[in-house]
C-alpha cells in the first residue's frame, strides 16, 4: 500500500478509512468455514498473491505500450476544472476556480504537458471515491461531469462513509437538494441509452424555478425558523450535509454547467433566480452573501452586472456617498479601477494559535473574507484561497504583487495570506475608516461552541482596515502568475443550435420532470412533409425504455429520449402545413412502472458492438471459486438482502393470500431458489444438489439454465454463478428428451410467472455479455443485423444470439453432454434493490428485519422463528398455522378452512417447485 499525507500538521496522517488490505478482495479466505478466527496470515498471504498478479498483469501492459499513467498530487476539484480549460471548444470557469494547486499552498495549478495526456479530454470512468464526503457531491458535478465521454457506457464513480439522511432511501435527494431526474438532464449527468450532443430545450422561468429550489435547500441552514430543528436533529444525528460545503460559487458553477447543456433564454432566466433570491424571506442569514453571488455571475459571463460594468466609483454611490481619490493609498487612488479587484489579508502567524489544538474530534473549520462598512454593510465571501508567505510587489506596476510562498506551510513561519475576489465599489462607499476586512470562522453549531469562547461573537481570526498597508492589500489580479487581468469570462462561448429534433424538457413550479418533447421539423420535398399535407395517419409506438417510433405514411423514424418515459401516455402536437411533429410523453420514475420497463438490463451497442448498459463486466476465470462442500450457511441471509421492504411485504402477502408478485421480485426468487438449490441449500428441494433448472411458467417452458460453478463476484461485493443457458425455443428435438430422461434427477423445474419470464428474457442477453471472454460477435450476428436485443421476449422464442454458442464450455455438466452445442455462458448474478432509491432495511429493527425476510432465504437458526401467520380463508392471525401441501404459500387454520376456499384458492394454487421434468417440456 502507497500512502501519501498532506497533513498541514506535519505528522503522517493518512484517510480515516484507509485500510492495507481494503484495497483487496479477500472473501476467499473465509469459505473454509473452520472456526479458527486468528486469519491475518491468510489474509495478508492472499493480499500479496493478488498483488504479485496485479503487478505482473500491470508489467505487460506497461511493456506492451496499452496504458498509460499520469499522477496529480493536489486538489481534485480544481486539477477537473484545469483538464476542463484544455478541451477543445470549452469555455471554463474564471480561474480562481483553480489558480492554486491544493489548499494552504501557492503553488500554481499547471499542467505540465497537457497534450501528452491523453485522458486530458475526455474519461469514459471517473471515480472520486468518497471525496464526496469533503467537498459534497453539488461541488464534484459541475468539475467532472464536462470529462465524461459522451457516450452510454462512460460513468461517474462516487460514494460516501458519511449517513446523508436518517433513511438511506432519502440519501440521494439529501446529497444533491433537488430532483435526481430534473438535475441529471438539466447537467446531462443522464443521457439515456443515447449518445446524441443535442442541447435540451427548457422553460426560463420554470429552470429559474429549479434553481431557486435548489439554491434554498443547499442554504437551508441560514433559514432562521429551521435552525432549532435543525440544531437538535444534529446532536442526535448529524449528517454529512450538516459540513455545510457550499457556498454561492458553487451554484454558480452549476448554472455555467447548466448553460453549455440547456437552450433558454438564459438572460431571463439568470433575472428571474435573482428576483426569487432577492425576494426570499426565509434564507435572511444569507442576505450578507448575495454580493458574492452577484460577484461569480458576472465573473463567469452568466450575468450582466450593471454594478460591476460602470466605474466603481459610481456604483458605490449606491450605499452613500462615494469618496474623493484624494486620501486614497495604493490602487484605491487610481481612476481606473478595474470592477473586480483582490483582497490580501495578510493574517500574523500568532492569530493562528486558536487552531493550534487537535481537530480530530470537530475537523478543519470553514473560513470566509468578510468586507464591511461600518453601520452600513457587511458581505461575506466564502470562495477564498489561502496559503503561506509574503507579498512581493512588482516594478513599475500598480496593484500588482508575486507570491513567495513558505513552503513549509503550518510548519513555517510566514504569516497566513487569504486572497479573493470582491466588488471594488464595497471598498469605495462609505467613509474609508469605516472598512474592515476580516477573516471569520464559519457559524456551525459545533465550530460556534468551539471558537466562539476564543474569539468572541463576530468569530474574526484577524481583520483590520485599510490604512493597516502591512496587513491589507488592494491588487488587480491575484498574487502570482494568472491568466487575465480582470480574470472575468466576458460571454460563453456561443455554441451552434441544435440540429432538428429538439429535446424540451417539461418543468413544474416545483422542479420536477413531469414530461419530454421531442419535436420533428421535416425540409421542404421530404416525404414526410408531403405525407402530412396529404393528412397521412401519424402513428407512436415505443420500441424500448428510451425510444419511441414514430411512423408517418410509409416514413417512420426513432425518437430517442434523455431518460426512460411512458410512451403509452404520449401525446403528438402536429403542424401539418409547417411540416413537423412533437411527440410528448411523461417520464418514469424509477419505483413507477415503466422505468426501464421495456428491458431493464438494456444491451447497448458501442463501436458497433453490444455492451450491457447496466451490469458490470466482469473475467469471470478470475473469480475466485466458492466450494460447495464449504460451510454455506451465510447465504440464505446473503440473498434475503435482495429485496426492498415492499418487494418482502409483497412476498409475505403472497405466501398468505396467494397475491401475486411483481416480476422483478419473481425472478429475484427464482434466481435465489437456483442459487440454493445449486449447492444443497434449499429446503423446499431436500436440500438435494441439482446442476440443472429448467423454468417453466404456466402453459410454457424455453429456457433450461445448467450450473458449472458458484463464484465470488469480486467487482460487486456479491456472488455469481457461473450457468449456461439453452432457450428451447423452436428446437424441442429427442436430443433434448434423451438428455434430460438421461439425468432427470439432476434437474430441478422452478415455476415463473408470465412476468418473470419476459424478465428473464430480457436479462440473458445482459448476463451473456457481462462474461463474454474468447469470442465476439459475427458480422452476421443476429443483434447487429436487426439492432435489437434481445431478439424476442415471446414465448417459445430464441432472445440470445447465437454467436456465444458453444464457447466458452469446456467445462459444460457431462451428464447433458448433447446439449453442449447450443448453450452459451453467463454469469448470473443476484439483483439486489438499490438503498438509496427505495427502503431496504425496515425502520422498525431488529426483529422487524427479521419477519420481512422471506421464509425460504433465512437461515436454519431462524427458520422455524416463530411468527403469526394469517389464515387465508377466515383472516385469524395465529401462530402455527398449516400450509398448503400443494403450493405452500396459503394457510390455513384447519381443513374446514382450506375446503371452504379450494374453489377461489385452486386458480392459484400451484407448487414452485415441479417433480417430473420431462412432463413440464414436452
Amino acid at each position: 500500500m502507497f500512502a501519501f499525507s498532506s497533513s498541514p500538521s506535519g505528522a503522517f496522517s493518512v484517510h480515516y478509512g484507509s485500510d492495507a488490505l481494503l484495497g483487496f478482495h479477500l472473501a476467499e479466505v473465509f469459505d473454509s468455514g473452520h472456526s479458527d478466527f486468528n486469519k491475518a496470515n491468510e489474509l495478508t498471504n492472499a493480499a500479496k498473491s493478488q498483488f504479485r498478479s496485479w503487478c505482473s498483469s500491470f508489467s505487460k501492459h506497461v511493456h506492451n505500450n496499452t496504458v498509460k499513467v499520469a499522477v496529480h498530487c493536489g486538489e481534485a476539484v480544481s486539477l477537473c476544472y484545469e483538464l476542463q480549460s484544455h478541451q477543445p471548444r470549452c469555455q471554463s470557469l474564471p480561474k480562481c476556480t483553480r489558480r492554486y494547486d491544493e489548499p494552504w499552498s501557492a503553488r500554481e495549478l499547471v499542467l505540465w504537458d497537457p497534450e501528452a495526456i491523453y485522458v486530458a479530454k475526455q474519461f469514459d470512468v471517473i471515480d472520486t471515491s468518497n471525496l464526496n464526503d469533503h467537498v459534497g457531491i453539488l461541488n464534484i458535478l459541475p468539475a467532472t461531469v464536462p470529462l465524461l465521454s459522451r457516450h452510454a457506457c462512460s460513468v461517474l464513480y462516487t460514494e460516501s462513509l458519511l449517513l446523508a439522511a436518517e433513511h438511506t432511501s432519502e440519501s440521494l435527494n439529501a446529497l444533491i437538494h433537488s430532483d435526481i431526474t430534473a438535475l441529471s438532464l438539466i447537467i446531462e449527468a443522464s443521457n439515456g441509452l443515447q449518445t446524441s450532443t443535442r442541447r435540451i430545450g427548457v422553460d426560463s422561468e420554470k429552470l429559474a424555478a429549479f434553481f431557486f429550489g435548489l439554491y434554498r435547500k443547499m442554504f437551508a441552514f441560514e433559514d432562521l425558523s429551521q435552525m432549532i430543528s435543525l440544531t437538535q436533529r444534529q446532536i442526535h444525528t448529524p449528517l454529512a450535509g450538516d459540513l455545510r460545503f457550499y457556498s454561492r460559487l458553487t451554484l454558480v458553477t452549476l448554472l455555467h454547467l447548466a448553460k453549455s447543456r440547456v437552450l433558454t433564454e438564459w438572460a431571463k432566466c439568470v433575472d428571474v433566480l435573482l428576483q426569487k433570491i432577492e425576494n426570499d424571506r426565509s434564507l435572511i442569514l444569507g442576505s450578507n452573501n448575495l454580493q458574492e453571488l452577484y460577484l461569480h455571475l458576472y465573473m463567469s459571463g452568466l450575468w450582466e452586472n450593471p454594478a460591476l460594468e460602470v466605474n466603481p466609483r459610481a456604483s458605490a454611490i449606491r450605499f452613500g456617498t462615494s469618496r474623493p481619490v484624494t486620501g486614497e493609498t495604493g490602487l484605491l487612488q487610481h481612476y481606473d479601477i478595474p470592477s473586480v479587484v483582490y483582497v490580501v489579508l495578510v493574517v500574523p502567524r500568532s492569530k493562528l494559535g486558536v487552531f493550534d489544538e487537535p481537530l480530530e474530534s470537530t475537523g478543519t473549520p470553514g473560513l470566509h473574507i468578510s468586507v464591511s462598512q461600518q453601520g452600513m454593510f457587511e458581505n461575506c465571501f466564502f470562495g477564498i484561497d489561502c496559503c503561506f508567505g509574503q507579498l512581493k510587489a512588482v516594478p513599475n506596476s500598480v496593484g500588482v504583487c508575486d507570491l513567495e510562498e513558505d513552503k513549509e506551510g503550518w510548519q513555517g513561519r510566514g504569516n497566513l495570506l487569504a486572497i479573493c475576489p470582491v466588488p471594488a465599489f464595497s471598498l469605495l462607499a462609505g467613509p474609508r475608516k469605516g472598512i474592515r476586512v476580516a477573516l471569520v470562522v464559519n457559524s456551525t453549531p459545533v465550530y460556534t461552541a468551539r471558537y466562539l469562547p476564543k474569539l468572541g461573537l463576530k468569530m474574526e481570526v484577524y481583520g483590520c482596515g485599510l490604512d493597516d498597508e502591512k496587513h491589507l492589500r488592494i491588487l488587480r489580479e491575484a498574487p502570482g502568475p494568472c491568466e487575465s487581468p480582470h480574470d472575468v469570462v466576458s460571454k460563453i462561448y456561443a455554441q451552434p443550435e441544435d440540429p432538428i429534433p429538439t429535446t424540451f424538457l417539461r418543468l413544474d413550479h416545483q422542479g420536477t420532470v413531469r414530461s419530454i418533447s421531442i419535436r420533428m421539423l421535416f425540409s421542404k420535398g421530404a416525404g414526410e412533409c408531403n405525407s402530412l399535407k396529404n393528412k397521412a395517419t401519424v402513428e407512436i409506438s415505443q420500441l424500448s425504455s428510451c425510444t419511441l417510433a414514430l411512423r408517418i405514411g410509409d416514413c417512420s423514424h426513432h425518437l430517442a429520449y434523455p431518460y426512460p418515459i411512458d410512451g403509452s401516455r404520449h401525446k403528438v402536437k402536429i403542424a401539418r402545413e409547417m411540416s413537423w411533429v412533437e411527440v410528448e410523453a411523461p417520464i418514469c420514475p424509477t419505483l413507477i412502472r415503466g422505468n426501464l420497463g421495456f428491458n431493464q438490463w438494456p444491451v447497448v451497442f458501442h463501436a458497433s458492438h453490444p455492451v450491457s448498459w447496466s451490469l458490470g463486466r466482469t473475467n469471470i476465470n478470475q473469480q475466485p471459486v466458492i466450494p460447495a462442500a464449504g460451510k454455506l450457511d451465510w447465504l440464505r441471509s446473503h440473498l434475503g438482502a435482495v429485496m426492498s421492504v415492499s418487494e418482502r411485504h409483497s412476498v409475505e402477502a403472497q405466501h398468505q393470500s396467494s397475491e401475486k408478485v411483481s416480476g422483478l421480485t419473481n425472478i429475484k426468487e427464482s434466481i435465489s431458489l437456483i442459487s440454493l438449490s445449486f449447492v444443497g441449500h434449499n429446503p423446499d428441494a431436500s436440500r438435494k444438489k441439482f446442476n440443472g433448472f429448467i423454468l417453466t411458467t404456466e402453459n410454457s417452458c424455453d429456457t433450461l439454465v445448467f450450473a458449472k460453478s458458484m463464484r465470488h463476484d469480486c467487482n460487486t461485493g456479491s456472488i455469481l454463478l457461473d450457468r449456461f443457458v439453452v432457450p428451447l425455443h423452436d428446437r424441442k428435438t429427442t436430443e433434448f428428451r434423451d438428455a434430460i430422461a438421461f439425468a432427470r434427477e439432476k434437474l430441478l423445474v422452478l415455476k415463473i410467472s408470465d412476468g418473470g419470464s419476459v424478465l428473464w428474457r430480457q436479462l440473458l442477453p445482459a448476463l451473456v455479455e457481462r462474461c463474454k471472454d474468447s469470442w465476439e460477435h459475427k458480422d452476421v450476428c443476429k443483434y447487429i443485423l436487426s439492432n435489437t436485443v434481445p431478439l424476442s421476449t415471446a414465448s417459445g422464442r430464441n432472445p440470445v444470439c447465437s454467436c456465444g454458442e458453444d464457447k466458452d464450455a469446456a467445462d459444460f455438466p457431462i451428464e447433458f453432454a448433447s446439449l453442449k452445442k447450443l448453450a452459451t455462458r453467463i454469469a448470473l448474478l443476484p439483483l439486489f434493490s438499490v438503498p438509496y432509491v427505495e427502503s431496504t432495511v425496515p425502520r422498525e429493527l431488529p426483529q422487524a428485519m427479521l419477519q420481512a425476510v422471506p421464509w425460504q432465504l433465512r437461515g436454519p437458526d431462524t427458520a422455524n422463528h416463530a411468527r403469526k401467520d394469517t389464515c387465508s380463508h377466515c383472516g385469524i392471525e395465529r401462530e402455527g398455522l398449516k400450509r398448503c401441501l400443494r403450493c405452500e404459500k396459503a394457510m390455513y387454520c384447519n381443513h374446514a378452512c382450506q375446503k371452504a376456499a379450494w374453489k377461489a384458492h385452486k386458480k392459484e394454487c400451484g407448487r414452485l417447485i415441479y417433480g417430473d421434468p420431462l412432463s413440464c417440456i414436452f
